[in-house]
């Protein structure tokens, strides 16, 4: 009798358990990607000759409260070099926590044409990124007939924390530094699409306060087989006490469909150097300068393997002098067939003020993109970067060879 009163205890436990992850797959909807990538890196410029692996788990993931209520949150796990840690390959959290990073963890509202979005969030604008930023903070999207989107978020609320060798640095309180921003999107028929935004960065860390002003526009219009697309950035502002923050830069570019399968890209690139006792800008992001999008048009072919390890970078200050650019570029898309599609470019930077510092250099990368499997593709890259910079040369060589699977 005891047996019998357990099993039928037992039953409704088991159907419960057995029901749970019918529960979850309905509130809880996954996304993401993992890859697996090999590097060689011999660069001239930073006398840097190497090649290694890594590796992300990427998942983004979204939690249905209710209708229109969700909660969404991005993760990148095991995310470090092969054999970086000893012992511990790159699937446990170690001391500096490199394995694990959490960059998206927020509430997201949504009532008829309005979105709100409040936590640790991201925002951005304008196709280059020339604004964007990841922190805690709010973001609202108007989804209208002029889509607006405006956030404000704390990117460092002024405290630092205290370490081992420096206890003290707890006692100190710097202004809260905040982004803010608005941008506006009409389009003009189905052809022509623009963008119009300004953003703001106030205070700084323990040690400098900056006031910094990103404005910037940018419009696409489609001409039968070609898109013509340009923006232009503005930045002005304080970088410091000391030095004023500047910063005048665009772009110019076709897309011109030849055929079905082949588009070839032409651009130009311009951003107007530093004075003295000015910093050039290209970016407004964390901390100001920060760049978490990244933007990496000189080396872009199509390929998820130009805006990390072996980025160029934003062209716009090429030196990192802040001798700013004039340049062009060439890409060449194709697709070989429904598996294999390659991509070309061929470009040309040098400095907007050589009395800065005397560069140029010519800049010419390949690469292909192969699914070997449903949502696996296996992906390559390679890059030359032949530069003389005061009178010497350097010629940088780099490439990647990357497993990405989709989910």
């Amino acid at each position: 009798m005891k047996k019998m009163m357990k099993a039928l205890v037992a039953v409704p436990v088991l159907v419960g358990l057995a029901a749970v992850p019918a529960i979850a797959e309905e509130r809880l909807s996954l996304s993401g990607e993992m890859r697996v990538r090999g590097w060689v890196v011999d660069q001239e410029t930073n006398d840097v000759d190497d090649a290694f692996a890594d590796q992300r788990l990427r998942i983004m993931g979204k939690i249905k409260a209710a209708e229109n209520v969700n909660v969404v949150f991005r993760t990148d796990v095991t995310e470090a070099n092969w054999g970086q840690y000893d012992g511990f390959g790159s699937g446990r959290l170690v001391h500096d926590n490199s394995s694990m990073q959490w960059d998206r963890a927020y509430i997201d509202l949504t009532q008829g044409i309005f979105n709100l979005q409040a936590g640790l969030v991201y925002a951005a604008f304008s196709p280059t990124s020339a604004v964007n930023v990841q922190d805690n903070g709010i973001v609202v999207n108007v989804k209208g007939a002029v889509p607006v989107k405006a956030f404000v978020i704390l990117d460092d609320d002024g405290s630092a924390a205290a370490t081992e060798t420096t206890p003290a640095v707890a006692a100190t309180d710097a202004d809260d530094a905040w982004m803010y921003g608005v941008s506006v999107a009409p389009s003009f028929g189905e052809n022509v699409k623009t963008e119009f935004f300004a953003a703001g960065y106030n205070g700084g860390d323990t040690f400098v306060d900056r006031d910094v002003y990103a404005f910037g526009a940018f419009a696409s219009a489609g001409l039968g087989m070609a898109t013509i697309l340009g923006e232009v950035n503005f930045f002005t502002g304080d970088h410091n006490d000391t030095t004023d923050a500047t910063g005048i830069q665009g772009w110019l570019a076709a897309n011109l469909a030849v055929t079905d399968t082949i588009t070839i890209q032409p651009a130009l690139w311009y951003a107007q150097a530093a004075d003295d006792n000015e910093q050039q800008y290209v970016v407004l992001g964390n901390g100001a300068t920060g760049d978490f999008d990244g933007f990496d048009p000189v080396w872009d072919v199509g390929t998820k393997l130009d805006n990390e390890k072996i980025a160029l970078g934003r062209p716009f200050d090429w030196t990192g002098a802040g001798a700013g650019v004039m340049g062009a570029t060439l890409k060449a898309f194709a697709k070989l067939s429904d598996a294999l599609n390659v991509g070309a470019s061929l470009g040309y930077l040098t400095v907007e003020d050589d009395d800065i510092v005397d560069a140029d250099a010519i800049a010419v990368a390949a690469g292909a993109t192969y699914e070997v499997m449903a949502n696996t593709s296996l992906q390559a890259q390679v890059q030359w970067l032949s530069a003389e910079i005061e009178g010497e040369d350097a010629d940088n060589f780099q490439a990647g060879l990357g497993l990405f699977v989709t989910f």
